[in-house]
């Protein structure tokens, strides 16, 4: 039988856009798509493949297209009335980053801490909210400088 692995969030917002999109691809590291503004708090559902859920309950679904296995993408969050709700535009992490994680085998429970390796994506671009009418709510700009230490 094989193992599924139950990986626990650390605190960091997006985190579950992660494991679903690399089982969609053939990347070898996680991407952390992180989110911000009205939409911090997504988690995925624990019922529905492809549903997200806000903070305060409401259920979305997302497209994620990706161009890379380093983070550039765009997501797109829609309600179930097929009405956008967001769009987040995604550059590549700057590199391949290292975090600790506790691992628990749904089956036995045991649990272990591991390393692993992961890219985050970089916020670039618009971000744009929509209102329920699908007009425009607010735009935020992303464009982060790079520096080298």
């Amino acid at each position: 039988m094989k193992s599924i692995r139950l990986f626990l969030p650390i605190a960091l917002s997006g985190l579950f856009f992660v494991l679903k999109a690399q089982e969609r691809c053939n990347c070898k590291q996680p991407i952390i798509y992180p989110t911000y503004g009205k939409y911090k708090d997504l988690y995925y559902s624990d019922f529905k493949n492809d549903t997200l859920v806000t903070s305060d309950g409401t259920e979305l679904y997302f497209i994620l297209s990706k161009n890379d296995c380093k983070g550039k993408a765009t997501i797109i969050l829609y309600d179930f009335e097929n009405r956008k709700k967001a769009e987040f535009h995604y550059k590549d992490g700057i590199r391949l980053l290292l975090r600790q994680r506790v691992e628990i085998d749904p089956v036995t429970l045991d649990e272990a801490m591991s390393i692993q390796e992961y890219y985050e994506a970089i916020p670039n671009g618009y971000w744009i909210y929509y209102k329920e009418d699908g007009s425009i709510e607010k735009k935020d700009n992303y464009n982060f400088k790079i520096r080298s230490n």
